[in-house]
């Protein structure tokens, strides 16, 4: 009774090799904080890439020129005096609403400037005819923690050109 040979028999028969497993390599300790730390790098990159360049810049570049507690129906320019112009004189930015929030409502911190203020959101769709072209950008400016502490609870709700470019009109009149 013959048997069938395995295939390392059946190699060996004909005269071929057979080809040795290749053992994977163990990973390390070494290896898992590498593997960590890529992970930790491309986090961080994605997270001040966005706070650099998505909307919480923009949020703090519209705050630096555009007090809190602006009215409805001032302007302003991007310059760091933070005085309202007439509207029909040239500026970057126009308060086109306001929130005033509750004593007890804690501070809206910087997740405002991402997810924005529901206030400002119908606000802004009224004002623009609720049709988003893509021309206006918009962000509410809250005050500082220490100014929110005293009880000043404005939150002012500001247009702007989404080019960042300058007009003389206002969008809220």
């Amino acid at each position: 009774m013959s048997s069938t040979p395995s295939y390392a028999g059946a190699a060996k028969l004909i005269g071929g090799q057979v080809a040795a497993k290749k053992a994977k390599p163990k990973k390390t300790f070494v290896d898992w904080i590498k593997a960590r730390l890529v992970f930790m790098l491309l986090g961080g990159v994605a997270f001040f890439g966005w706070q650099t360049f998505g909307p919480a810049a923009q949020h703090a570049a519209v705050a630096e020129h555009v007090p809190h507690s602006a009215r409805p129906g001032q302007c302003f320019r991007a310059d760091a005096t933070k005085l309202a112009v007439p509207c029909t004189q040239t500026h970057t930015y126009e308060v086109f609403g306001a929130a005033v929030f509750a004593d007890r409502a804690p501070h809206p911190g910087a997740a405002a400037g991402i997810v924005g203020n529901p206030v400002c959101e119908q606000e802004f769709a009224r004002v623009t005819g609720g049709a988003s072209t893509g021309r206006y950008e918009h962000v509410p400016v809250n005050p500082t923690t220490d100014e929110w502490d005293l009880g000043r609870r404005e939150v002012a709700c500001v247009l702007f050109l989404a080019d960042d470019s300058t007009k003389s009109s206002s969008v809220s009149r």
